[in-house]
C-alpha cells in the first residue's frame, strides 16, 4: 500500500513540476517580451521628441520669415505692385434679410 502511495506521489510530483515550469516559462516569456515592447517605447518616444524639436524649429524659421515678409507690405509697395485704393467701398449689409440668395434657391428657377 506504501508503494502505491509513493508511486502516485511520484506522479503528481512530475504533473506538479511540469505545470510550474510552463508557468515559469510563461512568466519569463511575458517578462523578455514587455522589457522589449517598453525599450522600443522609450526608443520611438525619443525619436519623436528629436523630430518635433525639429519641426518645432522650423516653424520658428518660417514664423520669423512671416514677420519679416509683413513688415515689408505697405501702402506705397502695393501700389508699386499694381493696387489701386478703392473710391467708394460697398459694405455688406446684414439688415435686410429678405434680399440673400442660396444656392437651393437658384437651382429651383
Amino acid at each position: 500500500m506504501i508503494k502505491s502511495l509513493v508511486n502516485q506521489f511520484e506522479v503528481h510530483d512530475r504533473r506538479i513540476f511540469w505545470v510550474v515550469a510552463s508557468l515559469l516559462g510563461c512568466v519569463i516569456f511575458s517578462y523578455l517580451y514587455f522589457l522589449g515592447a517598453s525599450i522600443s517605447s522609450v526608443i520611438l518616444r525619443k525619436h519623436t521628441e528629436i523630430e518635433i524639436s525639429a519641426s518645432m524649429s522650423r516653424i520658428s524659421e518660417l514664423e520669423t520669415t512671416y514677420v519679416e515678409l509683413d513688415k515689408a507690405i505697405t501702402l506705397a509697395r502695393a501700389h508699386e505692385d499694381g493696387f489701386v485704393d478703392v473710391a467708394v467701398p460697398r459694405y455688406v449689409a446684414l439688415s435686410d434679410v429678405r434680399s440673400t440668395y442660396t444656392l437651393r434657391e437658384a437651382s429651383r428657377e
